[in-house]
């Protein structure tokens, strides 16, 4: 993928890259580590069990045998589809994505105080991924305007997340647990204007941007779990730290000769989590809530690759999820689950109401700087004699970024255990989210989702 030269075939203009989240491969941001919080719609506060639960609240990383080995094993098919506002023009983009998933992990309890465990998660298969004709916004010097403007993607990603952590029973109702998420993430990124129709299908096209970035991070979580009323009751709470993730690359946009470094700036939430379970006769019942502080991240956010806003308009999200657990047999059980995820963004500064002026200068700054746009101030037309003043420019919804989109969830599995100290678990997962972006507003149209997901996770104790 890696490409440099000189295109004649865009004489000007200002590519808005920022507005592109990745297009990635999708398994990391939809698929969660752990056959429990899969088939619990996310859920994990209080029924994540073994080495993934560092992932959620380690605390319950109490309840492992001496050595317990674990895997899970997942097969997702997931449909993306953007529909631009203007469908007389632009054709909808559907991205069919099938990709296995796995996570394997292992926990030991040395003494019946103490248990230790460690997880891992890969989160990209580094396959080239190939998107067609994606309506974004580009800057034409010679109109003196953003226009919508169709571009091939071809993107690329891999990495994973390690999870190690602990967890101490300070006495029979409670225990504490902490943990360190250590991920790595690697991208690649090219953009292409689509072959015309007069072109030569295997004309090789030069890139308008060939980016690649990456690094990695990592993020601290604690825990802690009770059991009440001779366990009838659990409750459980956990706090994970934020993170500034801070990625190093390359970059080459059309004309340049050779590749100039960059530095990109990404952020994971802190994430508060409070879970309450109960347990009354064949059956069980289970709720979760967790807070993701995005806002945070409103001035950190950069990708780095072109007119990056000077704040994004990250919101705060609310998840719960919920589920019911019926023991048809003391060794088999159903479960089924509910969850609902909201969107991370908001739809950020709208474009129909900016000046043309405005824009026209924030356009030709970005070019001058290679990216980023002044905060707020004032610029003088020269034609008008007349001072502007504007407010920052505020990022929205970018094209790929699966949690811009509010999603529900519901799933179903069955549980049997194992002579002796283990069990297998089945069960599906389907996922859906929709979101309209007005008219006028970045990324305008509208984005839908869709995924299920066939799991089975293995775990024995020894």
């Amino acid at each position: 993928m890696r490409r440099s030269g000189r295109s004649l075939r865009l004489t000007a203009g200002a590519i808005i890259i920022w507005m592109i989240a990745g297009a990635r491969a999708f398994a990391g941001d939809l698929i969660f580590p752990g056959i429990h919080p899969k088939l619990g719609a996310g859920a994990g506060q209080t029924i994540s069990r073994g080495a993934t639960a560092v992932f959620y609240n380690p605390a319950n990383m109490i309840f492992s045998k001496f050595i317990e080995p674990f895997v899970d094993v997942s097969f997702a098919k997931v449909t993306y589809t953007y529909t631009h506002t203007d469908t007389e023009t632009f054709t909808p983009v559907t991205i069919p994505v099938t990709t296995p998933a796995l996570t394997v992990g292992m926990t030991m309890r040395p003494i019946d105080m103490l248990s230790l465990g460690v997880a891992f998660y890969p989160t990209g298969s580094g396959k080239v991924q190939t998107i067609n004709a994606v309506p974004l916004p580009l800057y034409n010097a010679t109109d003196d305007a953003f226009n919508y403007t169709e571009l091939d993607l071809l993107s690329k990603q891999s990495g994973y997340r390690l999870g190690v952590g602990g967890a101490f029973r300070l006495d029979f109702p409670i225990a504490v647990g902490g943990g360190l998420i250590r991920s790595s993430e690697n991208n690649q990124i090219v953009t292409l204007l689509p072959l015309g129709e007069d072109d030569d299908p295997e004309t090789e096209r030069e890139p308008l941007l060939d980016a690649q970035w990456g690094g990695a991070y990592n993020q601290f979580i604690g825990g802690i779990r009770s059991e009440l009323f001779d366990r009838t009751i659990a409750i459980a709470l956990s706090y994970k730290t934020s993170v500034v993730k801070t990625f190093t690359g390359d970059i080459a946009r059309q004309g340049d000769a050779e590749y100039a470094a960059i530095t990109a700036v990404g952020y994971n939430p802190a994430v508060i989590g409070a879970g309450l379970e109960g347990r009354f006769g064949a059956f069980g019942v289970y709720v979760d809530y967790t807070r993701e502080m995005w806002s945070k991240g409103r001035l950190i956010y950069k990708r780095g690759l072109g007119a990056d806003p000077e704040e994004v308009d990250f919101k705060d999200t609310n998840n719960i999820c919920g589920g019911i657990k019926f023991w048809v047999a003391p060794k088999h059980m159903l479960t089924a689950a509910f969850g609902s995820h909201g969107a991370n963004v908001g739809f950020g500064t709208d474009l129909a109401e900016e000046e043309e002026a405005e824009l026209r200068a924030r356009a030709v700054d970005a070019q001058k700087k290679g990216g980023n746009v002044a905060l707020k101030g004032a610029l003088q037309d020269e034609e008008e004699e007349e001072e502007i003043v504007y407010d920052p420019y505020i990022g929205g919804v970018t094209f790929g970024a699966l949690e811009n989109i509010p999603r529900t969830i519901f799933a179903g599995g069955y549980r049997a255990k194992i002579q002796g100290n283990g069990y297998l678990e089945l069960g599906v997962q389907y996922t859906k989210g929709s979101r309209v972006v007005p008219e006028g507003s970045q990324s305008e149209g509208l984005y839908s989702l869709n995924v299920i997901l066939v799991s089975a996770g293995l775990g024995f104790g020894f």
